[in-house]
């Protein structure tokens, strides 16, 4: 009995909580946390700089550009450094025109670990475009994360943000739409694993 005693136990813990045991679910909640043991591991990797993603931010633009791209959006394209003599930047700009919906796509791209300042935000804040606002987002996506006060800023210039856990979700979320190339930069493989079945 004491070779099965971890299952056991597992099995009379389940039934107290849940009323009943299925080993699906043990397989489900194996899953669940491989998953989530995944999403961090990358976004640390991501924030330190742990992949082969080309440096200086131009590797994270090229992952945003390709993760738009698997969205749908078209005219996708890294826009130039540079752009004006103030600080009014973005790095990404993609286009998405359908029978019912047109929609423009203005992105400023941080690859920080810890917390992004407000920069980026003023610099989406001061770009001017001469499409109709309507069909214009603006979004600052980070590998870090944003201090209430920037997201107040933010809500208040109609800025949408994505910060690094949500970031990681949309990459988990877009994993099989990837190039190969891609996760070989960001170092993800793909294999069967076995769990030891309860």
């Amino acid at each position: 009995m004491n070779d099965f005693k971890e299952e056991i136990l597992t099995i009379i813990q389940n039934l107290k909580e849940k009323g009943s045991y299925q080993a699906n679910s043990y397989l489900t909640e194996q899953e669940t946390a491989a998953e989530e043991a995944f999403k961090q591991e990358l976004l640390e990797s991501l924030a330190n700089g742990n992949t082969r993603l080309a440096a200086g931010g131009n590797g994270l633009e090229q992952l945003i550009k390709e993760l738009v791209e698997i969205e749908g959006y078209t005219k996708v394209r890294i826009e130039a450094k540079n752009q004006s003599s103030d600080i009014s930047d973005i790095d990404i700009s993609a286009e998405k025109n359908d029978r019912f919906n047109n929609s423009r796509l203005l992105i400023q791209a941080k690859h920080h670990r810890g917390q992004t300042s407000s920069h980026g935000l003023r610099q989406l804040i001061t770009h001017e475009t001469d499409d109709d606002e309507s069909n214009v987002q603006k979004w600052l996506m980070t590998t870090g994360s944003l201090s209430s006060e920037s997201k107040k800023l933010a809500e208040e210039h109609n800025i949408r943000v994505m910060e690094g856990k949500d970031l990681v979700e949309w990459i988990s979320e877009s994993l099989e739409h990837l190039s190969p190339a891609t996760k070989q930069k960001l170092g993800i493989i793909e294999v069967p694993k076995i769990v030891k079945l309860k």
